[in-house]
């Protein structure tokens, strides 16, 4: 069994899970991860110039390519400079994992009053990351590295992710620790009620007049063709949210473009008129229904992976 330090056991928890790619800066605390970037050929990583533009970076990668995003920085100022996209990706359920760096553990346990005026000492780095993030978590110990890029990524394969954060001392970068290799927990599927189901099925299919909403899951669990055939079959216009954006082709005949707005009168007749709303993949946002105020007089069905947010 492989004895690493923090450092390395970060990379190599990368690596294992099939990330080629991460976006970042390297600072006086965080040398214990590029030392073993440096040593990993399975992962490229690709520097900017502020850690904000890392983190835009790791954004745009998880939404081209359908994958976590990556993003390092070290500590203080350098995380806080990265709250920016992360508080997008919070915004818009984009899998981002943010990794920084920290002083040594003695002084982010007995500080910060006094101030003892350490290189990148911060009132409450995990906190001020916390706020923008949906997971965080601080290891005590390089033994704990492993498993936490692990359930960070656990968090990150939701249906509806936000972004993770793992925050790790100098002194834990630098500790030894023997490498456990395990396969990676997957996410259980959510239920199917069959009942539920059917009943579903049975309402769409009396429907004289079904509209269909889509939003984010749609586009992100590649069921913009499935969905487009759902309409077709049924004769559904369909209205997407922001990120439903793609859910069906924008040159379609029954795309309706997206985003809801009060002055769009084509779109209010067609919601006005509707007897049964589909809605798949989208909590309806307040920005987007006008602080929910979107009118939809009919039957209102959904279909969500994620019950804790749906609407």
């Amino acid at each position: 069994m492989a004895r690493l330090t923090g450092g390395e056991c970060v990379v190599r928890a990368l690596a294992d899970a099939g990330f080629t790619t991460v976006f970042g800066i390297p600072g006086v605390h965080n040398l214990p991860i590029y030392d073993a970037l440096a040593r990993e050929p399975r992962i490229t990583h690709i520097l900017a110039r502020h850690e904000q533009g890392a983190g835009f970076m790791a954004d745009g990668y998880a939404r081209a390519t359908g994958r976590p995003g990556v993003v390092i920085t070290t500590s203080g100022p350098a995380a806080l400079n990265a709250l920016a996209p992360l508080g997008t990706e919070y915004a818009d359920f984009s899998p981002v994992l943010c990794i920084s760096s920290q002083i040594e553990s003695y002084y982010v346990q007995n500080g910060p009053a006094p101030f003892r005026g350490i290189l990148h000492e911060m009132k409450d780095q995990l906190g001020a990351m916390s706020a923008a993030t949906g997971w965080a978590t601080r290891p005590a110990r390089a033994s704990a590295v492993a498993s936490a890029v692990r359930e960070a990524l656990l968090h990150l394969s939701a249906p509806r992710p936000t972004p993770a954060y793992i925050e790790l001392p100098f002194d834990v970068l630098q500790q030894q620790t023997e490498y456990v290799e395990y396969d990676l927990p997957e996410r259980a599927p959510a239920p199917v009620d069959e009942a539920q189901v059917q009943q579903l099925a049975e309402l769409l299919a009396s429907a004289a007049t079904p509209l269909i909403i889509a939003g984010d899951v749609v586009v992100r669990s590649g069921a913009s063709e499935a969905l487009t055939q759902l309409a077709e079959l049924l004769g559904a216009p369909v209205l997407t949210d922001t990120l439903g954006k793609g859910a069906i082709p924008e040159n379609h005949p029954l795309a309706l473009g997206r985003v809801w707005r009060r002055d769009v009168e084509a779109v209010n007749e067609v919601l006005r008129e509707s007897d049964v709303v589909l809605v798949v993949g989208s909590i309806l946002r307040g920005k987007e229904t006008d602080e929910w105020v979107m009118p939809l007089p009919g039957a209102v069905l959904q279909i969500d992976p994620d019950q804790g947010r749906s609407g």
